[in-house]
């Protein structure tokens, strides 16, 4: 089942992971013709504004998509098609299956999950898988110091997180730089409003 919160999902090496976030200015669900198999005459889906939510998933180093939307609360899903994405993902385990949500942070939320990866891409071939762990590290020692207060822990956490990554990321998630919510079956981009 899907939620309005839902987020994107990236499976790797058989395991199933969130996507935190998306390189600056990059839309991977523009990459590929993601055609549905039925014929869409409202937005049926509330899943992060956009009206659907993507599974990606990673097959011998090559990038592929699916785009899911739900009528009725079930699932409706295109082919799996290659995506040619040139770009970042931030990707962090999650410890169940199914969709994660509540995510509305930036791409500095990776440091609160224990395995996390920045993923580079270039025509959709992986180029370059960054494990994301020291920032963690980094993060809970700071926090288990005790020595300072949450408003420093916070100013911190969004510098070491971002200290960690190759890639520029807006300031705000890719799931609120995406809608079709009003316009249906497209997508508006809303990159220059988060620009940041």
């Amino acid at each position: 089942m899907s939620t309005s919160c839902s987020t994107d999902s990236f499976t790797m090496d058989g395991i199933n992971y969130v996507v935190i976030d998306i390189s600056k200015y990059a839309h991977p669900i523009l990459c590929a013709d993601f055609i549905m198999p039925c014929e869409l005459h409202y937005n049926p889906g509330t899943n992060n504004r956009r009206g659907y939510v993507a599974d990606y998933e990673l097959i011998d180093n090559t990038l592929y998509g699916t785009k899911v939307i739900y009528m009725g609360g079930e699932p409706v899903s295109s082919e799996k098609l290659f995506v040619d994405f040139t770009g970042a993902f931030v990707i962090a385990f999650i410890p169940h299956s199914g969709r994660f949500s509540g995510l509305y942070c930036g791409v500095e939320y990776y440091i609160y999950f224990d395995r996390s990866f920045e993923l580079i891409f270039e025509n959709g071939i992986l180029i370059e898988k960054r494990d994301l762990s020291a920032a963690n590290i980094e993060f809970e020692k700071l926090v288990n110091s005790k020595r300072y207060g949450s408003g420093f822990i916070e100013a911190h956490r969004k510098k070491i997180a971002r200290k960690h990554l190759k890639y520029s990321y807006h300031s705000h998630q890719y799931t609120a730089r995406e809608t079709s919510m009003f316009i249906l079956n497209q997508l508006e981009l809303m990159d220059d409003f988060y620009d940041g």
